[in-house]
């Protein structure tokens, strides 16, 4: 008998791959380029994502940008392993595709680390903040600073070439104030 090549779970997990990569770029894409506008003189906020609420007379603090974009990798994060636990979960699949879920899983995983290392080792070297996202062989660097100086970048991206193994030419930092 002939075997189909693609099947119905083939076709599943493909597409449950292409969401995770959507979930992770949308999550990357959201949070690096929130358009912002700058408060009207007067006000104490210099800086305001567009749409935003603003309370007046209030004490509660604006969510920093950092903060807000751990939250939204983590979340990204949960619920492209979410259905990579549900694959692994689903007894009919085939070995070979159950395989290639565990290797996703996998990455994911060490991507969580080496972003993990890199935001702590440049935390080490001074700076208030970051944020690191690791994608498909490109890391983007988002770190709390007015500007950087030749030599941060420098700094930077060594620490990110050493924990990652990714290039000079697939890293990307953007200094956030």
């Amino acid at each position: 008998m002939k075997e189909k090549r693609f099947g119905k779970k083939q076709m599943v997990l493909g597409l449950m791959v292409l969401l995770l990569g959507a979930a992770v770029y949308l999550n990357y894409y959201v949070a690096s380029n929130t358009p912002t506008v700058s408060a009207p003189t007067g006000t104490t906020a210099t800086t305001r994502a567009l749409g935003e609420s603003q309370f007046v007379n209030s004490t509660v603090a604006e969510e920093d940008y950092f903060t807000a974009a751990r939250r939204n990798r983590e979340a990204a994060r949960q619920e492209a392993l979410d259905i990579l636990q549900e694959t692994l979960q689903d007894v009919k699949l085939e070995a070979s595709l159950q395989q290639e879920a565990v290797t996703a899983a996998a990455a994911e995983a060490k991507a969580v680390e080496q972003e993990d290392a890199v935001e702590s080792l440049i935390k080490a070297k001074g700076f208030a903040d970051c944020v690191a996202y690791l994608e498909n062989g490109v890391c983007h660097v988002a770190v709390k600073a007015a500007e950087l100086t030749e030599a941060e970048t420098l700094q930077i991206s060594q620490i990110v070439m050493s924990q990652t193994g990714i290039s000079a030419q697939n890293l990307q930092i953007t200094a956030v104030e």
